[in-house]
């Protein structure tokens, strides 16, 4: 069986350019498709350096409205502290007046006392201006609410039970609310069966 060769090269042609074409379509298509993902990828670029962009700048923003927080709490803080400190520092300047005041003195225990007597007073105010006052106990017998225990002293009356024989520290109360008990020495009767 001979092979007729004069058939063969006029077919091998179109298969080729058929071939040819199809691969040219694929190139063009891929050619194609990479410049469509190019583009993705050039505008996701763009979108994450935009993104980063804005988040550098809403970061700084942050970090400026926190020194400025930070800032108007301190600015805040002193001007609420200001005016105690203020009065601390008097008392400062009238304790220090005081001592000059006693090394002049003979040595006078009326004096002194006075002094020191004008130096609990003006204490006294600097409280009073922050809304803290003495506790005044209208009564002597012992009031559990305003006043603690920290002695029991016998008695042998029993009139005198519960009675308050004397303040050892005065107490203290912010508004309605206790700072500081009064401690006080407490009268204490047990009858001897």
């Amino acid at each position: 069986m001979t092979l007729d060769n004069s058939s063969a090269p006029e077919s091998q042609p179109e298969i080729g350019e058929e071939y040819a074409e199809y691969i040219e379509d694929r190139e063009q298509q891929m050619l194609f498709s990479m410049d469509a993902i190019l583009a993705e990828v050039t505008a996701l670029r763009q979108v994450i350096e935009e993104r980063l962009t804005y988040d550098r700048v809403k970061e700084e923003a942050f970090n400026r409205l926190y020194a400025e927080v930070e800032e108007v709490r301190q600015e805040r803080s002193f001007q609420q502290l200001r005016p105690l400190l203020m009065d601390l520092i008097l008392l400062y300047d009238r304790i220090e007046m005081g001592i000059r005041h006693i090394n002049g003195l003979d040595g006078s225990i009326s004096d002194v006392t006075q002094l020191l007597q004008s130096l609990s007073d003006e204490v006294l105010e600097i409280l009073y201006r922050r809304d803290v006052e003495a506790i005044v106990v209208g009564s002597t017998t012992f009031d559990r609410t305003l006043q603690q225990v920290i002695k029991l002293q016998p008695t042998a009356f029993a009139s005198e039970h519960n009675q308050v024989v004397r303040v050892v520290r005065r107490g203290f109360r912010y508004r309605k609310r206790i700072l500081r008990f009064e401690e006080v020495i407490v009268s204490d009767y047990k009858a001897n069966n």
